[in-house]
């Protein structure tokens, strides 16, 4: 796979970038905030699908809305391909030649992407530690804690999705089964506490079944019984019931009667009443005439009243008014006057707020003046103390560096003395490592040979078991060895013996080699350390003459920064000057901070005079902008006044004449008034005469109507007695034994609350009977319960078995698939390593004893990733490096972000060269790095400028 061009539109400080790359390695060069790693986060969320470091809202440029990441790419097929993505959205295309791919949702559209690419795998870890090596991790995740190492590989291997299902899902299910057995084994303890004995529980269900049977045959009897007189009761209920009926229809019959004869009396009264109040009317039909005609009068008069009144009203209210509007002419009068005066008064203190603004205009000048006196000098001497403060921080850090490489110069010179020693020392040990190393071979071939009679005297004693069944085993018969020998054992013990007393032999002579491989081991460790030191010391001797040349150039970098100091204050005559010219550079520092401060102090006194009397003036301006504004407003205020007082003086003379003519309309209102009054006086007068006629020709009226109802009453009342006789003589004719009938009531009262008992022990039978029924029901559900719950234990209990089983064998997958992994991964390593320092050690990465722990083996011994120099673990995490990415993805592409940074020079050199030869089996790498180191090796080289 390789990168052709990455496009960013609006991606955090790249508004409109385009980068075209090539095959093989691309080094992308900028100072810190230029932009570099953007290029990666834009390269690793567009081709990957990498998570942003920062909200996708703050990944976008300020002031836009939102973004873009194209990324133009060779897949492994050789074809042309493009995916963008938007943001903050997220949304993701892919197309090929142009074309768009009908693919949709991100998930589908990453997994033709890592088919595309290589990437076998959606595992965000492969990008982030394998195909990426980051900043500060490039060799230190070798080197850090195992359980950090862990973390970081486990993630790269996708074996930590074992751990998460041991401690949760299938610790869940685990749990769950305990749980449910524990749940199931109590609740089959309490069920089988509550069972009872069946038999027990069904003699009690028959007994209570007969006892019910022969209280039901009893109820039964006394019920037929019963059902017997209460026919006879209802014969003896009907004769009595219609013997109560014609009673009461005869009482109810007298009664109409009584109250028909009452109806007659009353209206024969009322008709004699209406025969004299038509003598009444006549006599009283005057009287009401005159009080009708008094009462038309009357209305009259009082309409006439009314609207009089709503002229009085109407003139009271006018009257009012004038009042009202002469009040408020007079208020105005009383506020145009003090409006007058005010603007009398606002025009004395205009003119001399006029003169007070002169003066202080030209004060103002003045203090400007000085003030821009006070700063032109401020500005001057803070120049000068500025460049002497720079230079003489460059002069003091030549001078002190100078002074420190001297001291590390005697120190490295006073270390280089015991080079001699150590080479012999390290002699001496080689020579000592080669004769152990011959000590150790022979010991070796005793122990290979203890084996191997070992073994030898293994197949004898198999051998001679087998023939112990009288056959050989390879040849089916019997054996003419042993016939020679004369038994089994004849034959076998003297060749058991005989390699039985080598053994003895070998194992006495092995003896003398006991502790060869402590001793190897101490001497080649002590040859480690010693060869370490001897390196530190001939770098001491190195070093010691770097220190003195650069010491000599930081003298004299030192005395160019003086020379500089002192033409700043070349033509200055002042105290400064004078300390400067006399290199009394500290005494001239204080003195310049000390002018600087009276300067700054005088012109911060100018400045400070020069706002106040600027406020003053401002305050002044103000003072004067408001009284003219309150004079215009009182002008005003005038006008407004004149035009409300003529208006008044209008509307009263309106007004009074108005009021003139009302009052000539309301003068008649007093005699019609008096008038009111004695007609008022005649109706009460008349009043009750016309109430009397007013009665009598309502119940003249009534005459005819109380003749026809007396009639038809009459009538009514002789129906009636008719209808009395003939009930009387049906009532006579009906017989009824009132004394037989109690009998018989007495006797079935008596029956039925036997039969109500009997009922109520009918109820309890039953109730026993369906207890006992419930009973057994219940125990028989409980037995059943029971066993069921029986055969569900033993189905949990089986189930969780196998998921413990299952989760052991879970937990024990994990570091399975690392140890085989790091050690193919190791193999690779192993290759890369000896082919990029032509040395012979092997890489071992194990799983078992430590997390992840890295080491180097040679035939002289085993050294851990931390005892290894600065050259070699670089050279170690670069061969790991590259087997990761070369076994686990096919993209061959990597990613190195700022891989020199917070590394030593030695370091950085064996990395310089291991990415050389790294870098040559891949088909593109890009360098991100502010170093330029690597340009040599660079096919393109893109440069960053500071944004």
């Amino acid at each position: 796979m390789i990168i052709n061009r990455l496009e960013l539109k609006n991606f955090r400080n790249h508004r409109e970038s385009v980068f075209d790359f090539e095959k093989g390695i691309n080094l992308i060069l900028g100072e810190n905030g230029s932009g570099k790693t953007s290029i990666l986060d834009a390269i690793g969320f567009a081709l990957f699908n990498m998570k942003l470091r920062s909200d996708a809202n703050d990944t976008i440029t300020i002031d836009e809305t939102s973004g873009s990441v194209k990324v133009t790419f060779t897949g492994n097929d050789g074809n042309l391909y493009i995916v963008a993505r938007k943001i903050p959205t997220g949304s993701v295309s892919l197309s090929a030649d142009g074309v768009m791919k009908n693919i949709t949702g991100v998930t589908e559209v990453y997994r033709a992407v890592n088919s595309l690419i290589g990437n076998s795998s959606e595992n965000p870890a492969l990008f982030e530690n394998v195909i990426v090596a980051s900043q500060n991790r490039f060799t230190a995740v070798f080197d850090a804690r195992p359980s950090e190492r862990e973390t970081v590989f486990n993630s790269v291997f996708g074996t930590e999705i074992y751990r998460k299902m041991y401690n949760g899902i299938l610790k869940t299910g685990c749990d769950e089964y305990d749980k449910r057995i524990t749940f199931a084994e109590g609740d089959l303890g309490s069920k089988n506490a509550q069972l009872k004995d069946s038999a027990e529980l069904s003699g009690v269900k028959e007994a209570a079944e007969k006892e019910f049977l022969d209280c039901q045959k009893v109820y039964n009897e006394n019920e037929k019984i019963i059902e017997e007189n209460e026919k006879k009761l209802i014969e003896f209920s009907e004769i009595k019931s219609r013997k109560d009926k014609l009673i009461l229809t005869i009482d109810g019959v007298k009664s109409q009667i009584a109250e028909k004869n009452r109806i007659i009396t009353r209206t024969g009264d009322e008709l004699k009443t209406a025969v004299n109040a038509a003598s009444d009317e006549k006599r009283l039909k005057p009287e009401h005439d005159k009080y009708e005609s008094v009462k038309k009068d009357q209305e009259k008069i009082l309409k006439e009243i009314h609207l009089l009144e709503d002229s009085q009203r109407e003139f009271n209210a006018n009257k009012d008014e004038i009042a009202r509007m002469e009040r408020s002419r007079t208020a105005s009068d009383g506020d145009r006057k003090r409006f007058v005066q005010m603007i009398e008064s606002d025009t004395i203190s205009l003119q001399n707020i006029q003169k007070e603004i002169a003066s202080y205009k030209e004060a103002s000048d003045l203090l400007e003046k000085e003030r821009a006196a006070q700063e032109s000098g401020f500005r001057s001497l803070t120049k000068r103390k500025t460049e002497f403060d720079g230079l003489y921080r460059k002069y003091t850090g030549a001078k002190e560096q100078s002074a420190a490489k001297a001291m590390l110069a005697v120190k490295a010179e006073e270390s280089g003395s015991d080079e001699t020693v150590l080479i012999s020392e390290i002699t001496g040990l080689e020579k000592e490592s080669a004769a152990l190393g011959i000590l150790k071979t022979k010991g070796d071939f005793i122990n290979s040979e203890i084996t191997r009679y070992g073994t030898l005297l293994k197949e004898l004693e198999d051998a001679e078991r087998e023939l112990s069944k009288q056959s050989c085993p390879y040849l089916k018969e019997k054996c003419r060895n042993i016939e020679n020998a004369g038994s089994i054992s004849g034959y076998f013990n003297p060749r058991k013996e005989e390699i039985s007393g080598k053994i003895a032999g070998l194992k006495k002579e092995l003896e003398e080699y006991s502790g060869i491989d402590d001793r190897i081991k101490n001497c080649n460790h002590n040859k480690s350390v010693k060869s370490e030191q001897l390196a530190a010391l001939k770098k001491n001797i190195q070093d010691a003459l770097k220190y003195r040349k650069d010491e000599a150039e930081l003298k004299q970098l030192a005395a160019e920064h003086a020379l500089a100091i002192s033409k700043i204050f070349s033509g200055v005559s002042s105290k400064d000057a004078e300390y400067v010219l006399n290199e009394r550079y500290e005494e001239a520092a204080a003195e310049m901070e000390r002018a600087s401060a009276v300067v700054q102090t005088k012109l911060n006194s100018a400045a400070e005079s020069f706002k106040e009397k600027q406020n003053e003036l401002k305050k002044r301006e103000f003072d004067l902008g408001e009284i003219q504004k309150r004079i215009e407003q009182s002008g005003k205020k005038i006008l407004t006044i004149d035009a409300q007082i003529n208006k008044f003086d209008s509307e009263i003379g309106k007004r009074t004449e108005t009021g003139r003519t009302l009052e000539q309309r309301i003068l008649p209102l007093t005699e019609l008034k008096k008038r009111s009054s004695d007609y008022i006086l005649k109706l009460k007068e008349l009043e009750p005469l016309d109430q009397e006629y007013r009665l009598a020709v309502q119940r003249a009226s009534s005459k005819d109507g109380l003749e026809s109802r007396l009639k038809t009453e009459r009538a009514e009342l002789e129906v009636l007695a008719v209808k009395l006789k003939d009930i009387e003589i049906e009532n006579n004719g009906i017989e009824y034994n009132a004394v037989e009938h109690e009998k018989l009531l007495t006797r079935c009262g008596a029956l039925k609350s036997e039969l109500k008992n009997l009922n109520e022990k009918l109820r309890g039978l039953q109730s026993a009977y369906t207890v006992a029924v419930k009973a057994e029901e219940n125990n028989n559900a409980l037995i059943r319960e029971v066993q069921e719950k029986t055969v569900l234990i033993g189905a949990l209990k089986r189930k969780r078995e196998i998921a413990g089983t299952f989760r052991e064998d879970i937990k024990m997958l994990g570091p399975y698939i690392s140890e085989r992994r790091t050690k193919m991964i190791a193999a690779a390593a192993t290759e890369n390593f000896q082919r990029m320092t032509g040395r012979a050690e092997r890489i071992l990465w194990e799983n078992s004893t430590e997390q992840y722990l890295v080491s180097i083996a040679s035939s002289s011994g085993r050294r851990r990733y931390n005892m290894l120099s600065g050259g070699e673990q670089v050279a170690v995490a670069l061969s790991i490096r590259s087997a990761l990415a070369s076994e686990m993805t096919d993209c061959r592409f990597a990613i190195f972000d700022e891989p020199t940074i917070n590394l030593d020079a030695e370091k950085r050199e064996a990395l310089s060269v291991s990415l050389h030869a790294i870098l040559k089996n891949l088909e593109q790498a890009l360098v991100v790095t502010h170093d330029s180191a690597f340009r040599e090796m660079a096919s393109k080289v893109i440069e960053l400028g500071q944004s």
